[in-house]
């Protein structure tokens, strides 16, 4: 086993023969949401869960634990009081009470979220908002209703209420029961990918593991594309500042360059995870609680005991954007092995296909914003790497939500870079091999 750092980006990896194993990052998560972040290269099914295999309850109760110490107390005492179950608004405040979610905000707009607007409708509707996964609590409930951010709904018949709501990380479900009467055994149906499979860990989380796609270039397709970029440019190109004084002809000539022949690598992969599970009580007490899993079924129970105070508040929490901001920065790594004739014929064909297409098309908006990062092809291809690895950086520390906004607000360079992945799409994943950062900032 051996560590890289990737450049200025703060992250650490291990490779092992399990694969990569993100070591060290510049800031730990929220306790309540902690992770560590594993992309394994391969899996055994060995390891998989079986149906209904249960987690270790002392792991469960651990973060339990964690989550009754961060209580306010005195606020979880008045929001008690005012509870009453169906009554979506006290449901929302004692959530909130219960599990804050240090400030986020709720409905920050398209252009500062640009992978993917909060959709009410969506989250209101049960809905993930993941790009790959999907979660809904089984049973049927109430019309929804949005109180600052969280999607609220109700059973009164068994004395249960349940909020849904965008985290940093992903998403979150708090059931909320009311007495005694409520279900201790909460089912949540998972939509998940062509053979996805769950796998149960020692902590109480749970993986996500589903096959995942990648492109690879043939033997010897690497090469080609630098002997025809020799062929044009000659063998003057020692570095990237040498790439602006190409003319418009070489330019042309390098797009037409034929792309790499590509075959098709499966690998299973984590693609999210459903953390640990908690529990607290109306005195803001641990309660015992664990995952069962079955098919696609999540089920959370919650061990209910005779001194247990009631409302029970508890939660399972989902997460996917570590996993996309760590498939990011290693994409972004492998352009560090491009060869200058690589580059050259990869700026040609992006230059032209841009500079060819209207003002108006995504591509034409792509061209303004890659402008906007230098002065020349050079400059912009240096400052779209360091923004793009600053982006995934921020994203493993802070969650999707956060780290948009944090890295937009950076600079006018920092918004372009997001500007130019996001209108660009596909056809810069696939001229540059940073598919996965386009995955992430478009979630699609």
């Amino acid at each position: 086993m051996f560590e890289i750092l990737i450049d200025n980006a703060g992250l650490a990896f291990q490779i092992s023969e399990s694969g990569f194993m993100l070591v060290r990052a510049r800031k730990r998560s929220h306790a309540i949401l902690g992770f560590a972040v594993s992309i394994p290269v391969a899996i055994s099914s060995a390891v998989l869960a079986t149906p209904a295999a249960a987690q270790p309850a002392d792991q469960a109760n651990n973060v339990s634990s964690t989550v009754s110490e961060q209580i306010n107390s005195s606020l979880l005492s008045k929001a008690v009081d005012n509870y009453v179950s169906g009554n979506l608004n006290s449901v929302a405040h004692l959530v909130e009470v219960v599990s804050p979610q240090n400030g986020i905000d709720p409905v920050l707009s398209e252009q500062d979220n640009p992978w993917l607007a909060v959709e009410e409708n969506l989250l209101s509707e049960g809905n993930s908002i993941s790009p790959d996964l999907g979660v809904s609590f089984a049973e049927p409930l109430s019309d929804p209703k949005v109180i600052d951010g969280i999607v609220v709904s109700s059973d009164a018949s068994q004395d249960l209420d349940v909020a849904h709501r965008e985290t940093e990380h992903g998403e979150q479900f708090v059931t909320v029961l009311g007495s005694k009467d409520s279900p201790s055994a909460l089912a949540y149906e998972l939509d998940l990918p062509d053979e996805a499979q769950l796998k149960q860990l020692h902590d109480g989380s749970i993986d996500i593991i589903a096959p995942v796609d990648t492109e690879v270039s043939l033997p010897g397709e690497d090469e080609r594309i630098e002997d025809a970029a020799t062929a044009i440019i000659g063998n003057e190109i020692t570095s990237l500042d040498d790439l602006d004084n190409l003319t418009d002809e070489q330019i042309e000539q390098l797009a037409a360059v034929p792309e790499a022949e590509t075959k098709t690598v499966t690998e299973n992969q984590r693609i999210g995870t459903i953390e640990a599970p908690w529990a607290v009580d109306a005195k803001g007490q641990p309660v015992g609680t664990a995952y069962s899993i079955d098919g696609n079924t999540l089920v959370q129970t919650v061990e209910i005991q005779a001194d247990t105070a009631f409302p029970v508040v508890a939660d399972p929490s989902f997460s996917w954007w570590v996993e996309k901001g760590t498939k990011c920065a290693l994409g972004i790594g492998t352009l560090a092995f491009f060869g200058y004739g690589k580059i050259a014929v990869a700026l040609g064909k992006l230059v032209v296909k841009m500079r060819n297409a209207s003002a108006a098309s995504k591509l034409g908006k792509a061209y303004a914003a890659w402008k906007k990062l230098g002065t020349s092809n050079s400059s912009r291809f240096s400052e779209l790497v360091k923004q793009i690895k600053s982006l995934a950086s921020l994203v493993i520390q802070k969650g999707g939500k956060s780290a948009f906004a944090k890295h937009k607000a950076k600079s006018k360079k920092a918004a372009a870079s997001i500007a130019f992945l996001k209108e660009g799409g596909q056809v810069i994943g696939s001229i540059f091999g940073i598919g996965a950062c386009i995955d992430m900032v478009k979630a699609k």
